[in-house]
C-alpha cells in the first residue's frame, strides 16, 4: 500500500515552494519597473497637455490683439468691469455670442 502511493507522479512540497520564492522574486523585480513606466507615461502627458495649453494661448494672444486671457484693460472706458466680465469679453470677441 506504501509503495503504490510512493509510484505516484506529483511535486513535492519543496518543490513547489522553490517555484513559489522564484516567482516572487521575479514579481519583486518587475513591479517596481512597471511603477517607473507609469509614471513616465504620466509625465508624458502632463508635458503634452502643457504644451497645447501653451499653444492656445499664444494662439489667443495673437487673435484678440495681443491682450493674454483674462487681463483686464482698464483704458477702454472709465467703468471698470469684473476680472470675469473682462475675460468673457475676450472671449467672445471674434464670435457671434
Amino acid at each position: 500500500m506504501f509503495k503504490r502511493l510512493r509510484d505516484q507522479g506529483g511535486f513535492t512540497l519543496v518543490e513547489l515552494l522553490v517555484v513559489v520564492i522564484i516567482l516572487a522574486v521575479l514579481a519583486a523585480m518587475v513591479i517596481p519597473q512597471l511603477r517607473s513606466s507609469s509614471q513616465d507615461a504620466k509625465l508624458s502627458a502632463l508635458d503634452t497637455d502643457l504644451s497645447a495649453m501653451r499653444n492656445s494661448i499664444e494662439l489667443y494672444y495673437h487673435q484678440h490683439n495681443s491682450i493674454y486671457p483674462g487681463v483686464v484693460n482698464d483704458h477702454e472706458g472709465s467703468n471698470h468691469t469684473s476680472t470675469y466680465d473682462a475675460f468673457v469679453k475676450q472671449l467672445t470677441f471674434c464670435s457671434d455670442v
